[in-house]
């Protein structure tokens, strides 16, 4: 990999990670996400950074016959599957607590009611 891909991947990771500091101070992301976003970005500046290693692991792995592509979209493929897994924890996570919410909702919703009615029915007999 030449020494401009290098640098190129490196600021992308960089400004990958002021990006995210930036959503974060501001409170457009949240920190549970944000370290899974910042890893992210580290890592692009860490594969940018090794590249050459990682470029000999590649071609040890992938052998003399072997299919290069292959290996780069299984890792693909891990990567994902571990992002979406753990947003569908997250999605879940969130789901519970809107029904406790809105079964709480209803329960003040009916207390609400019933002293309004109380109340009302105190000021009619006076």
């Amino acid at each position: 990999m030449s020494l401009t891909l290098q640098l190129l991947g490196i600021i992308v990771g960089i400004i990958m990670i002021g990006v995210i500091l930036y959503l974060i101070r501001h409170k457009k992301l949240q920190e549970e996400f944000s370290t899974l976003w910042l890893m992210m970005a580290g890592g692009i500046c860490l594969f940018a950074f090794l590249a050459n290693p990682l470029y000999k692991l590649y071609a040890l792995l992938k052998g003399d016959t072997g299919y290069g592509p292959g290996i780069l979209l299984f890792a693909a493929f891990v990567v994902l599957f571990f992002l979406v897994l753990f947003l569908s924890v997250k999605l879940s996570h969130v789901s519970r607590n809107l029904v406790t919410l809105a079964q709480k909702l209803g329960i003040l919703q009916e207390t609400l009611q019933l002293h309004l009615a109380n109340t009302k029915q105190g000021k009619e007999k006076d």
